[in-house]
């Protein structure tokens, strides 16, 4: 792949984001590759977002608006169907880029097989209390047929992902009923036929916000349970089982405490692991004596 011949088409959703916009927009444009076009796609918001977009007057930036708020998959999906370039990159309304992501991941696709649809970079994602580096230690494979891992992780942040833009055209778009975890589910997709490269440098920064959708529980619990219904063949008695028990989890913690012991029992029988079976032992005794066991046994295994 020749860098001269490359275009990059930078997809990047908001919703009522305008107050954090220009760290986002502004870590794109300070790229030091610059053979790339900058896609907002706002997703219907209802405060200044197009008037920020308006004032950064650059002509590399291409600004679509939705008239119904459809969520940040449909709007990516709005960005691949307008997209010229030949890799897709996506970017969030409230993260970094360093300056020179685009540059080390145009190198590694000029540097990699043909079967290689996806460069993705290190992430250190940030909350008000804590902050990490995806992907972790524990996951391997990080590149090439990344399958198994994925399956087990979703460890590749969309906004430090680069895909070719002919990979959507096999696997197709995002789902747009997965408000949260409609990355994920595409990597499964894409991991079926394409392998990963993965550039060992924290490249993203993320900020996670406190009405971020990835916090969002109960949509969280919806999404693992239809991303479980499309690809439960993928999934062996180990991944699933660790799928199946965050569902469970993830209900105790809403308090629907049938629904919850159902996957955690479901967990235990697709893969007999001890700690599935404590789970469910626990969730006998409510949601706050199980989340505190949980917590302790959490600490414990870091």
């Amino acid at each position: 792949m020749d860098s001269r011949l490359v275009r990059v088409s930078v997809v990047l959703p908001t919703y009522n984001r305008a107050d954090l916009l220009g760290r986002s927009i502004g870590s794109v444009l300070e790229q030091t590759y610059e053979d790339y076009e900058l896609i907002v796609v706002d997703d219907a918001s209802t405060d200044d977002t197009a008037e920020t977009i308006k004032q950064l007057n650059d002509d590399r930036i291409q600004y679509i608006r939705h008239a119904v708020n459809s969520g940040a998959a449909a709007a990516r999906n709005t960005g691949i169907k307008a997209a010229e370039g030949d890799i897709i990159a996506f970017q969030d309304s409230d993260d970094r880029w360093e300056e020179r992501k685009l540059e080390k991941q145009i190198d590694a696709f000029e540097n990699s097989a043909e079967n290689v649809g996806v460069v993705y970079t290190g992430t250190r994602k940030e909350s008000p209390d804590s902050e990490e580096y995806i992907p972790g230690r524990g996951v391997q494979p990080k590149e090439g047929n990344i399958e198994d891992s994925i399956l087990r992780y979703n460890f590749v942040t969309p906004q430090a992902a680069a895909v070719k833009k002919r990979c959507f055209e096999t696997v197709g778009t995002f789902d747009e009923e997965l408000p949260p975890l409609s990355d994920w589910e595409m990597w499964i997709r894409m991991s079926e036929f394409y392998e990963f490269k993965f550039v060992d440098e924290q490249l993203v920064t993320a900020y996670l916000q406190e009405d971020s959708i990835s916090t969002n529980n109960d949509a969280n619990v919806l999404a693992r349970e239809r991303i479980i219904e499309k690809h439960r063949d993928r999934f062996n008695g180990e991944t699933l089982a660790r799928q199946l028990f965050f569902i469970g989890h993830g209900a105790i913690k809403t308090g629907d405490m049938v629904k919850g012991r159902r996957y955690l029992r479901e967990a235990f029988e697709a893969d007999s692991q001890l700690q599935y079976l404590g789970a469910l032992g626990l969730s006998f005794f409510g949601p706050r004596l199980y989340q505190a066991a949980y917590n302790q046994y959490k600490g414990t295994h870091v």
